[in-house]
């Protein structure tokens, strides 16, 4: 959370060099996983990893968020949540490739050849980053743009599309007193949770049937991944073009998800019936990328909220994650785990009234283009006001929950 803070500091911080060296360490890490001796060695290098990957999530969003306008923010964020999608096809093949290919290879493991191909190319890509990754805007240009291009990705944002500040203890009070902050944090973890089930219990069925080669049990739960990435793509382009309104395209998802769910519940079903449950699993896909891009442009003038609000909501889920599928999705119970599969329906359910509630509280200060209903930015007159105002002025005068608590 607090590397994730930083990303929303002003030109004097290191935001473009943040990400660059986490994705270095986070490889040399990977790769040194290929030659853990014990579980505990395992543990730890997995402790590191967590630790560097953290920031990725929340601040991709903060960036996103920084560069682009609120028609635009729902479309890059889908597009670049799709790329979490094909890593997992990409590396369900890699690892029936590195099973069939490299196992047994200079005495070496398949599964510890997987760690070696994934820092050896992690590395070189992050190199990269330190001569291209923009930052922020107010960060220094980097040398793969020209001065106009420059100027001009700076000029075209908005008026009342505020630049970062610095942090104060005022900016963690307002955030723990704002309604956003709480509905973000609690809507990100019944997401977090709520389709938690499609990565790992797919597998786990798949093995337990013993009709599937190790190969297939590495690639079907790919196919997953195939409907996450179309389901993303085009539910976002959908709600960034004003076709759908992104609430429906939260209440289609979620029905489809909780009917999946509601037939892993009852479990004794068709074993084809439970692949095509499982493959449902698949439209979780645009619901993360909208509810960051609604958080983006509803605190657009305001970023240290934002980013302090889209950090608690990815460190929520962390911890969420840390102990909920301990209790709910305990081993012992695979592959069926009663209690796992109706608390996951619980979640979801939950997730459409907080978020539902979020986007009802915040309809009147937000504002679409040429849609007033499907709301997510500030009134142009509002937006003036807090414009004027410094920073510190800002964290005095909180815009977003003074008109939502007029709406009530």
């Amino acid at each position: 959370m607090l590397m994730s803070l930083g990303c929303s500091e002003p030109e004097q911080s290191p935001s473009p060099w943040i990400f660059p060296t986490l994705e270095i360490l986070w490889g040399v890490i990977t790769f040194s996983t290929a030659a853990v001796k014990n579980v505990n060695q395992l543990y730890g290098i997995r402790a590191l990893i967590g630790f560097l990957e953290a920031p990725a999530y929340a601040g991709t969003h903060f960036y996103l968020g920084s560069w682009y306008k609120k028609e635009e923010i729902f479309k890059r964020a889908g597009l670049w949540f799709c790329s979490n999608f094909i890593a997992n096809i990409i590396s369900g093949y890699l690892q029936a490739a590195a099973y069939r290919n490299l196992n047994g290879v200079h005495g070496l493991a398949g599964w510890r050849w997987l760690f070696i191909v994934d820092g050896a190319y992690t590395v070189p890509i992050a190199l990269i980053g330190y001569l291209t990754f923009p930052g922020i805007p107010s960060s220094r240009k980097k040398w793969v743009f020209s001065e106009e291009e420059w100027a001009l990705a700076k000029s075209r944002m908005p008026k009342d599309h505020s630049q970062a500040g610095k942090y104060t203890w005022s900016t963690v009070k307002r955030g723990l007193t704002s309604r956003i902050w709480y509905i973000g944090t609690t809507s990100y973890v019944c997401l977090a949770l709520g389709p938690w089930w499609t990565t790992t219990n797919f597998s786990l069925w798949l093995k337990s049937e013993k009709t599937y080669s190790v190969e297939l049990i590495n690639i079907l739960p790919t196919f997953y991944s195939v409907i996450g990435v179309f389901t993303c793509f085009f539910g976002t382009v959908l709600a960034g073009n004003n076709i759908l309104k992104p609430w429906l395209v939260f209440f289609v998802t979620q029905g489809i998800l909780i009917f999946s769910l509601i037939l892993l519940t009852v479990w004794y079903i068709p074993a084809g019936l439970k692949l095509f449950a499982f493959y449902l699993g698949g439209f979780c896909g645009p619901t993360s990328p909208i509810l960051y891009s609604w958080v983006n442009i509803t605190l657009r003038n305001d970023p240290e909220l934002r980013s302090f609000t889209m950090a608690s909501m990815m460190t929520a889920g962390f911890i969420g994650n840390l102990w909920i599928p301990l209790l709910t999705f305990p081993t012992k119970s695979a592959p069926r785990f009663p209690k796992g599969y109706p608390t996951a329906i619980g979640l979801n359910t939950f997730f459409l009234f907080s978020w539902g509630y979020g986007f009802w509280l915040y309809r009147h200060a937000n504002t679409q283009v040429g849609n007033d209903d499907n709301a997510v930015t500030s009134s142009d007159s509002d937006a003036k006001s807090v414009e004027e105002k410094s920073v510190g002025e800002r964290d005095e005068v909180p815009q977003l929950n003074a008109v939502a608590n007029r709406v009530q």
